[in-house]
């Protein structure tokens, strides 16, 4: 027993002393593997990529202990770089010579796309393919690294894209051809297949009454092939654009009170072929046809049984339910809970810096019949806390001051946020016309939940600070003028407006310098200086339709062939001062409106001065203008108090929305001094509302326009003896329309009231004259009792309604009145109002067109007193060919007296014997001199084209289609009008007509008509 406790004991010691002598050994080796370190990191395969820029994303360094795991996650770390081949980039380690470790990455780099080609595209373009690729992220392009899963991903794209042009069968296969070792081109090769289109849209089921024709209206992106929708590439079958209009049918069904509407999967099946397109050999377009079955479940239509409030505990009870404006007893309605309880509701909580409320309309359906059913609504709010704006920043103004952008935004740092004033805020910021188009989404909102503020960052970028605006044109009365505005936008960056502008052309020069200074000493009032000066020369001729050169004139752009000398010249001279700041600066009556309405008063004071033309003023007194402006200059000082609301949005050039409304009354005269006392009230009205792609960034839009303007003279009425006033009015400020900015289709200033313009003869002081005996080319008196008195009596021709003459328009035994002509005269509306309406169409970058329709009249509402209009007298003038105005026998010679000495008959001329030269024997020529004048009498009261007496000249449309080219440099379009004009007169011998017009125009301008 003890021995075998012996040997026991001895085996145990024996194990014992045998792990201990074992066990350094074993730590010696633990040791020995804890202490391998790295020797060298090597990159192998690398070509364009420097090694450098490849360790630095390798942690494993040399000299540090060897990490397997660390040196796997380093190859993980460069295949994620993306510039390598995932299946030929590998890990290798070698033992060093030193012991240590020796890591290696073998790399494959992806060699460069050097040419990308898609070979059989022809429904996109290969830019509309690379916009595709950037919004899906697939990083294929020229230049760029080649990797197969990429290019793959681009297949699928490209394959996406021609599904909806119409392609759904397109076949798109990937070639890559090597180049060189480190370049290859990359190839999709496409089989579009035939374009297949929407042949038929067939709703089955349960429709209750819905027609198929109101289902397909609730569709907007997938049509049925046919005319439009082929334009419009409505007809392509697109299964995420079909899915999308399916829900705005059921969300249609909603707004009727159904719903529960049901909308199962759509069947689609081939349909044989179709055709659509213009029905002509060469514009009709066939191929395959689909047939879109969906079946439709309407179910039962409900009507609002109760509605009730949960959860709102900072609003009296009834005014979220007010704001939800769901009324029992009424059916239920869709479009109403989408925008009056979800937006409308959270809006009103926004408003309070509630951001965080959430808003759960919860829906209990009762059926009451297999029709109808009852619906109880129970708007559950959470309301969350209100939070505050802690900090507002921008980014991106290098130019404008941060001030300027703060002094827009309704908020307050440390303010309540409020919803509805940021929106407002956003708007003001826009309509600085400053910056591109802030978006909700360059606004980046951060709460902060624990402090229970808001951070928002708004990202804006900068238009250029210098704008070029063009204008110009060509018309019979203005001549062919050009123009060009430039103005240092944001001036100093505090928003000042620094303006030059300057016109210039055949018949006109213009200039003007204005400066405008926004927040005028740290308040938001503004402060505009203007000064200008003008001189133009405008047509004084009557319309005269026996006059064949008249009407040729006429016929051309209204009056394009005008001799300069015939031209009246007007010069202007003046300023403007104005004043102007928010409605809500004023008064806090209307919070709503204050918020986007400006007060403003300005005050100009012009110096208007009219030059007769070089033919009045020559010494040949038969070239003289019967017509005449002139009158020496005439001070008008002027106040106008005016209001403008502007919530349009969002380029101030094209709005895509939104409203104005200007009104304005003018004040000259009175306690203000100046020569002419007038008032003008003005109207306009401008709507803006996107009509289709409402929520794309160029939307189309229906813009509309309506403008009214009324002006009338108080007190004693300015007086000349010329057409330059008219009632009072200065005949520059009575209204004419026509022209590019008002009614497109019609000549400039050609849609006008215009009234008899009736010339008499005024003559006095006649002498007769004859042929010397000695000097056939000198003229003498004629020797006493040659010339009966009657000759000098009947040459001496009276002025109708002249006081100092006493006569009338007709003739009598003392008064000699003879009319000389009758022609029209356009005298200009005391009252004029336009309506504008448009459809516009943006197709491609700068390009849009714009479908429109112009109306408009200018006329007198007032009767107004016959105007006289005379010059002076002019002494010594021939005035021998006025004897045929009274019967008298006019030759080149002269007027042919008798044997007595009395002005001949024709009686007396024929039974005359004659001399062998068949010259009647007894009768001698005398030419007549005296002093003359011209003398006509203005109709007032016979309105040719006035509203009361013709209204197809009174209001006057056109219609067309306009072209425009949006230069983005000088920031102004150029158009390309066509024009139809349905009241357009071409009839010459029509006595109404005062233009010869045409019915289809087309022309060139530049700028807008609003």
């Amino acid at each position: 027993m003890t021995k075998r406790i012996t040997l026991l004991e001895s085996a145990i010691i024996f194990i014992f002393v045998l792990l201990i002598s074992a066990s350094p050994v074993e730590a010696q080796q633990a040791q020995a593997g804890q202490e391998t370190f790295i020797e060298d990191v090597e990159i192998r395969g690398n070509r364009r990529i420097p090694r450098e820029s490849i360790l630095y994303y390798v942690q494993s360094k040399q000299q540090d202990r060897f990490d397997q795991s660390l040196a796997q996650r380093d190859l993980q770390a460069i295949l994620q770089m993306g510039l390598f081949d995932p299946l030929a980039t590998k890990l290798f380690l070698e033992d060093g010579p030193r012991g240590g470790k020796i890591i290696i990455f073998q790399v494959k780099e992806y060699p460069i796309i050097r040419s990308l080609e898609y070979r059989g595209l022809k429904s996109a373009t290969d830019s509309e393919i690379l916009t595709r690729f950037k919004e899906r992220s697939v990083k294929v392009g020229k230049e760029s690294q080649f990797d197969p899963a990429k290019a793959n991903g681009a297949r699928i794209v490209i394959r996406e894209l021609l599904a909806e042009k119409g392609h759904p069968d397109a076949k798109v296969e990937v070639e890559v051809e090597e180049i060189s070792a480190t370049t290859v081109a990359l190839v999709f090769n496409i089989e579009e297949g035939p374009r297949v289109r929407v042949k038929e849209i067939e709703f089955v089921g349960d429709r209750d009454g819905f027609s198929q024709r109101r289902l397909r209206g609730a569709m907007k992106l997938v049509k049925e092939s046919g005319l439009i929708s082929t334009f419009t590439s409505k007809d392509i079958y697109f299964r995420d654009k079909l899915l999308d209009d399916l829900e705005r049918v059921r969300f249609f069904l909603g707004t009727k009170g159904y719903l529960q509407a049901k909308i199962a999967e759509p069947k689609v099946e081939p349909a044989g072929k179709t055709s659509s397109g213009i029905p002509l050999p060469i514009l009709s377009k066939s191929g395959p046809g689909l047939k879109i079955t969906v079946p439709v479940e309407v179910g039962r239509r409900y009507k609002i049984k109760s509605v009730e409030e949960k959860g709102v505990t900072i609003f009296q009870p009834g005014l979220v339910k007010a704001v939800s404006q769901l009324r029992e007893g009424e059916w239920a309605d869709a479009k109403k809970i989408q925008e009056n309880v979800f937006k409308g509701v959270k809006d009103l909580y926004g408003e309070y810096g509630y951001i965080q409320a959430d808003v759960n309309p919860i829906l209990k359906f009762t059926d009451k019949t297999a029709e109808e059913g009852e619906v109880e609504f129970t708007i559950e709010v959470d309301e969350g806390r209100q939070f505050s704006l802690r900090r507002l920043e921008f980014i991106g103004n290098t130019n404008t001051r941060d001030s300027v952008l703060r002094r827009e935004v309704m908020l307050n740092e440390g303010d309540p946020y409020n919803k509805r004033y940021w929106d407002l805020s956003i708007l003001r910021l826009n309509q600085l016309g400053l910056f591109d188009e802030i978006k909700e989404k360059d606004a980046i909102t951060r709460t902060n939940d624990r402090e229970q503020n808001v951070d928002i960052d708004v990202q804006v970028k900068e238009k250029g600070r210098q704008q070029i605006q063009l204008n110009g044109g060509v018309s019979g009365y203005a001549g062919s003028f050009f123009g060009i505005e430039y103005s240092t936008n944001n001036f100093l960056g505090y928003g000042e407006t620094l303006s030059l502008a300057f016109s210039g052309g055949n018949r006109q020069i213009y200039a003007l310098v204005g400066f405008t200074e926004p927040y005028f000493m740290g308040k938001p009032i503004s402060l505009g200086v203007q000064v200008y000066a003008q001189q133009a020369q405008f047509v004084g001729q009557g319309y005269n339709f026996q006059s064949f050169q008249q009407l040729a004139q006429a016929s051309v752009f209204g009056l394009s062939s005008i001799d300069a000398s015939t031209l009246f010249t007007q010069r202007t001279y003046g300023g403007t001062i104005s004043v102007g700041g928010p409605l809500n600066l004023f008064t806090k009556k209307f919070p709503k409106f204050g918020r986007l309405a400006r007060l403003q008063m300005s005050y100009s004071l012009s110096s208007n001065k009219v030059i007769d033309p070089e033919a009045n003023r020559d010494s040949d007194p038969t070239n003289n203008i019967p017509i005449t402006y002139s009158y020496p200059a005439v001070l008008t000082s002027r106040l106008t108090p005016s209001i403008y609301y502007n919530s349009k949005c969002c380029n101030y050039l094209d709005p895509s929305r939104g409203q104005s409304l200007f009104l304005g009354f003018s004040l000259a005269g009175g306690f203000l001094g100046g020569d002419v006392n007038l008032i003008a009230p003005s109207l306009q009205y401008e709507l803006f509302i996107p009509a289709l792609r409402r929520k794309s960034e160029k939307p189309h839009v229906i813009a509309m326009r309506f403008r009214g303007d009324h002006i009338r003279s108080f007190g004693t009425p300015f007086v000349t003896d010329t057409l330059a006033f008219v009632g009072g009015i200065p005949i520059y400020e009575r209204y004419f329309l026509g022209g590019e900015n008002d009614i497109r289709g019609y000549n400039f200033r050609s849609v006008s009231p215009a009234v008899p313009y009736r010339s008499f003869a005024s003559t006095q002081n006649p002498v007769a004259k004859v042929v010397d005996p000695n000097d056939p080319t000198r003229l003498i008196d004629a020797p006493p009792g040659t010339v009966h008195p009657s000759v000098l009596s009947n040459y001496t021709f009276q002025s109708p309604l002249d006081p100092a003459a006493g006569c009338g328009l007709e003739p009598s035994a003392t008064c000699n009145i003879v009319p000389t002509g009758t022609f029209f005269q356009p005298i200009g509306g005391d009252t004029q109002f336009i309506y504008n309406l448009e459809y516009r169409v943006p197709i491609v970058s700068v390009l849009s067109v714009a479908a429109f329709a112009d109306v408009g009249s200018s006329f007198n509402t007032r009767t107004y007193r016959d105007q006289i209009v005379k010059s002076e007298f002019i002494p010594g003038q021939n005035i021998t060919s006025l004897g045929a105005l009274t019967g008298g026998t006019v030759t080149a010679e002269g007027v042919l007296l008798n044997p007595s000495g009395r002005i001949a008959t024709a009686a007396e001329l024929t039974s005359a014997p004659t001399n062998a030269a068949g010259s009647p024997v007894g009768f001698r020529p005398v030419s007549i001199f005296g002093d003359s004048r011209s003398y006509s009498i203005v109709d007032m009261n016979d309105r040719r084209g006035g509203f009361f007496s013709d209204l197809r000249s009174a209001l006057v449309s056109s219609l067309g289609m306009e072209v425009r080219v949006q230069m983005p440099v000088i920031n102004v379009p150029f158009r390309l009008i066509f024009a139809y004009n349905p009241q357009a007169n071409t009839d010459p011998g029509d006595p109404q007509t005062i233009f010869i017009e045409r019915k289809t125009v087309v022309r060139f301008s530049v700028g807008r008509t609003f």
